[in-house]
């Protein structure tokens, strides 16, 4: 038992630390990099960069479609000592992966200006969002390979390796911000240039991984049937960021409507803190699913236990930490991303203390998901994905709709209001999957004796 708990804690000591990192330097620079575009470009730069997260967004869901259910395949199968099987599903998977980055840039730059209109109504904001859309979409290939090649490098064990070509990419593309915006006078254009600099730059950086012995290879040797596990594993989070993308159009919408210009702005600040937040969500989930992957295919239900208290552990000191100093200082925080107007700085700061509480819901709900399809449960992992991405901007819309009629109510709690809801309709299902097999742990369904029954689907 020892040996198994010093196991479980090195390795998610190793891949927190790893996750946690590449995360953070990555969403630092995101919100560094919004910054520079609203101080190089101004608020509307800002809003542009919004208005395109949904694209932004829709390609990443197409790339941990097939990468997300392949490291959990490839886990599994190290866990099990099979490396001809870890190869098969990591080089399908990565050609799966390349075919869809393709379709995407041809497809998008062919109906960018359709795709642009409908995204933004405001006329200052579109030829922004334009231009950097458009350079963003031929950049689909670098951004789809340099996901799959940080997941692959991390789950075949060397974490530290993907964070390092992540923290380095990230510099460079900060350096390259000022340089295009601030002294070639790129403007926007310049902001995505170096963005699609940076993939490449983390690619690069990532490929002697593949050289060492004992490394996963691309291997000729595909079957048809391995495609079907991958789809199944990675839908839940490709369907989840998905809804998202078309969650971020719709509160664009919702907030132009209701708002006007100051609503477009003060909604991407929050998203801003939201990209930050995920160094939390993301660090703890992209840990939870190698690393219960591996301890599933060596069939440890113990060392699963042990893994998923400690990853909440982490996750309610961070984010205690995260919310009090982000509801600490409102107004800093926008003022520090580049937005001066104000009038747009007033609805910021009447948002960011509401969005918090969404923030710390979406991250101790979402995961939920990791652990469910370590156990195959993919129809309920289905499930919570697709409620928690819908249901917040329904919450967020009829909020928006009952405070033109009772002032005193703040629009942006329909965020937290549509997360509770989720919480509480997956509570349904849970309680039928207990009553069935009552020795499952509550909520998270994880047997408590190894061999028992995995599925519910």
């Amino acid at each position: 038992m020892r040996k198994n708990t010093s196991d479980v804690d090195r390795m998610f000591g190793s891949y927190l630390s790893a996750s946690i990192l590449t995360i953070a330097a990555v969403q630092v620079a995101n919100i560094v990099d919004a910054s520079l575009v609203g101080n190089f470009v101004g608020d509307n730069g800002l809003a542009a960069v919004n208005v395109c997260r949904p694209v932004l967004q829709a390609i990443f869901s197409l790339s941990v479609f097939f990468v997300s259910g392949g490291t959990m395949l490839v886990g599994m199968a190290i866990g099990r000592k099979d490396s001809d099987g870890a190869n098969r599903i990591f080089s399908l998977s990565m050609g799966m992966t390349v075919s869809a980055a393709l379709l995407i840039s041809l497809v998008g730059t062919a109906f960018l200006g359709p795709l642009v209109s409908m995204l933004c109504k405001s006329e200052a904001v579109l030829p922004l969002a334009r231009d950097f859309l458009r350079v963003m979409l031929l950049s689909a290939v670098p951004m789809m390979l340099m996901t799959a090649v940080d997941f692959y490098v991390t789950v075949d064990g060397e974490p530290k390796r993907a964070s390092f070509a992540v923290i380095a990419g990230n510099i460079v593309n900060l350096v390259l911000d000022i340089v295009f915006m601030k002294y070639l006078g790129l403007g926007i254009t310049g902001a995505a240039l170096a963005t699609c600099i940076m993939y490449i730059v983390c690619i690069l950086l990532v490929l002697p991984h593949f050289r060492k012995a004992g490394t996963l290879r691309l291997t000729g040797n595909l079957r048809k049937s391995d495609a079907r596990p991958i789809v199944a594993y990675g839908l839940p989070l490709f369907i989840s960021s998905i809804l998202l993308s078309v969650q971020f159009a719709c509160n664009n919408i919702v907030c132009s409507r209701y708002f006007g210009d100051s609503g477009l702005v003060a909604y991407a600040v929050c998203m801003q803190l939201l990209v930050f937040s995920t160094i939390f969500l993301n660090g703890t989930y992209r840990t939870i699913q190698p690393v219960g992957a591996i301890l599933k295919g060596r069939d440890d239900t113990d060392g699963i236990h042990r893994l998923v208290r400690k990853a909440y552990r982490f996750l309610f000191v961070s984010l205690t930490v995260f919310s009090a100093l982000v509801i600490a200082f409102p107004r800093r925080i926008t003022m520090l991303l580049g937005v001066e107007d104000i009038g747009n700085i007033s609805v910021a700061v009447a948002a960011i203390p509401a969005f918090t509480l969404q923030i710390i819901l979406q991250t101790l709900i979402g995961n939920i998901v990791p652990v469910y399809q370590i156990y195959s449960r993919n129809n309920l992992a289905l499930f919570l994905s697709v409620v928690q991405a819908i249901l917040p901007f329904f919450g967020f819309w009829l909020f928006a709709e009952m405070s033109l009629h009772c002032m005193a109510l703040n629009p942006w709690t329909g965020f937290a209001a549509g997360q509770l809801a989720s919480a509480l309709l997956l509570l349904i299902p849970v309680c039928v999957i207990r009553r069935r097999t009552p020795e499952l742990s509550p909520l998270f369904l994880i047997p408590r004796i190894a061999g028992l029954r995995d599925s519910d689907n």
